[in-house]
């Protein structure tokens, strides 16, 4: 949970600091492709994370119950945006930090952004465990899901984000891709800061923007 490994006194103070929230069953707590405004803890009651296909079909990417969290990006200094959206299923408590509160508190305290960051990592594992990967997937969307998997499996967690000891040509052969298209599209991604590069490591610092690949039309490249 959020607060994992954090002493009493710790999370006395996180809570403290908190607004309390009571919503009724299908309120919208955050949009996909929406950056997350608020940090929240759910105390009880349960939550629906989807996403609106193409199509119009709501498919249910994961569900939320008492202790989990969402809206764990809201504690990064330039959140990315909602692989989903968040719905109230029935009447719900949560303990609700604003950005800034977030930020603040994942600065004063380090194991909490390391926590965020495993619960976000956890999450997004169990999301594309869940939906196959079809052959015509699009290049950036079969690199995401290959630095994801292995940062899954093999990622350092910190507070600063989860670093990853591989090149851009193992990423491209794990994704079954060009190194120079793997290159390319990691390029993009540290331009945009979700990623920053070192010489044979990445660090993610944002899941949620690489995590939104996933879920990507395919056009055919």
């Amino acid at each position: 949970m959020l607060f994992a490994k954090l002493t009493n006194q710790e999370v006395s103070e996180l809570v403290s600091i908190s607004n309390r929230w009571t919503v009724a069953p299908k309120i919208r707590l955050c949009s996909s492709g929406v950056p997350s405004a608020h940090l929240l803890v759910l105390r009880s009651g349960q939550t629906k994370y989807y996403r609106t296909t193409p199509a119009g079909k709501e498919e249910i990417l994961c569900w939320f119950a008492a202790n989990d969290s969402l809206g764990l990006s809201a504690m990064l200094e330039v959140p990315g945006p909602n692989l989903g959206t968040a719905e109230s299923a029935t009447v719900c408590e949560f303990f609700v930090w604003n950005s800034c509160q977030a930020r603040k508190a994942a600065r004063e305290h380090p194991q909490l952004a390391i926590n965020a960051l495993n619960l976000s990592l956890n999450y997004i594992a169990h999301i594309v465990e869940r939906h196959p990967e079809p052959s015509n997937y699009r290049i950036p969307h079969r690199i995401a899901r290959a630095l994801l998997d292995v940062a899954h499996n093999l990622g350092n967690v910190t507070p600063h984000g989860i670093d990853v000891s591989v090149t851009n040509g193992q990423l491209g052969f794990l994704a079954g891709v060009d190194p120079t298209a793997a290159s390319h599209v990691i390029n993009g991604w540290h331009k945009k800061a979700f990623i920053s590069k070192g010489r044979s490591t990445i660090r993610i610092h944002c899941l949620e923007a690489l995590a939104a690949d996933l879920f990507q039309p395919s056009d055919g490249s």
